[in-house]
C-alpha cells in the first residue's frame, strides 16, 4: 500500500510518502504566505521523488498548525500525536519526545506504541515566529527587517517593514491589533523585501493583506 503524510507548518511544509511501511519519497518547501501553494509544492516533490503519480497514492492525512488547508485527505491528525508516532517510527525506544517549532515548543512522553501519555506546549517566541503578545515580542531583536501579523486561523493581516522589528510590534500591539500571531525576518533592506512579500501576497489573494485598500503606487 502507498500511503502519504503532509505536514504543513508555520514555517515549512513537509511530505512525506510511504510504501509498504518504508519512506520512497519526500518533499518540502518553506510556507511563507500561501499555504495552499505550499501543500501542492510539497506534494509535488514528494511524488517527482518517489518516482509515481498522484493516482498511486492511496490514503493521505494531513497534520501541522495548516492541516486545514489540506483538502481531499482521509484524515487530519493533531500535532502531538503526529510528532509521536513519527518520532516512534524513527526512534522506536525514545519515551519523551521534544519539538521546537516556529511557533511553539512541544515535549511528549509516549509510550512503546507512539501513544501519547502526557505533553506540554509552550508558546515561546521560535524559528522567527511567536504569539503576538507582550512577552513574545520581547523576545525579538531590535534590528531592520520584515515582520507580518496573523489572526486565530493564520490568515496574514498585515506585512510592514520597519528599522525596528520589536519597536513596530509593540506599537502594534499597543494600538490594539487584533493579531494572535506574528513571525519576523531580519533584513536591511526591509522596504525593498515588504514589497516583494506584499506583491507576492497580491500575485495569489488579489488583493492587499488584511483585505486592505491601500494606495499600492506607495509600496512599488
Amino acid at each position: 500500500m502507498i500511503s502519504a503524510g503532509i505536514d504543513c507548518g508555520a514555517k515549512n511544509t513537509k511530505t512525506i510518502i510511504m510504501k509498504d511501511g518504508q519512506i520512497i519519497g519526500k518533499g518540502m518547501v518553506l510556507t511563507g504566505f500561501g499555504q495552499n501553494k505550499a501543500i501542492v509544492a510539497s506534494w509535488e516533490a514528494a511524488l517527482k521523488n518517489a518516482g509515481i503519480s498522484e493516482g498511486d497514492v492511496e490514503r493521505t492525512c494531513g497534520t501541522g498548525s495548516g492541516k486545514n488547508s489540506i483538502k481531499n485527505v482521509a484524515g487530519l491528525v493533531n500535532d502531538i500525536k503526529a510528532m509521536a508516532k513519527a518520532a516512534n517510527f524513527f526512534f522506536p525506544d525514545a519515551r519523551t519526545v521534544a519539538d521546537v517549532g516556529a511557533e511553539d515548543g512541544r515535549a511528549v512522553k509516549i509510550d512503546e506504541n507512539g501513544d501519547v501519555m502526557d505533553f506540554a506546549i509552550n508558546e515561546k517566541c521560535a524559528a522567527g515566529a511567536g504569539a503576538f503578545n507582550e512577552e513574545h515580542i520581547a523576545q525579538v531583536p531590535e534590528a531592520e527587517g520584515v515582520y507580518q501579523l496573523y489572526d486565530e486561523d493564520k490568515n496574514i493581516l498585515a506585512i510592514k517593514g520597519t528599522p525596528d522589528l520589536r519597536k513596530g510590534l509593540l506599537e502594534d500591539l499597543e494600538d490594539g491589533s487584533s493579531a494572535a500571531w506574528f513571525n519576523f525576518e531580519e533584513d536591511k533592506m526591509y522596504s525593498q523585501r515588504e514589497s516583494e512579500l506584499i506583491q507576492q501576497y497580491l500575485q495569489e489573494h488579489g488583493e492587499m493583506p488584511g483585505g486592505g485598500d491601500s494606495d499600492l503606487d506607495d509600496l512599488f
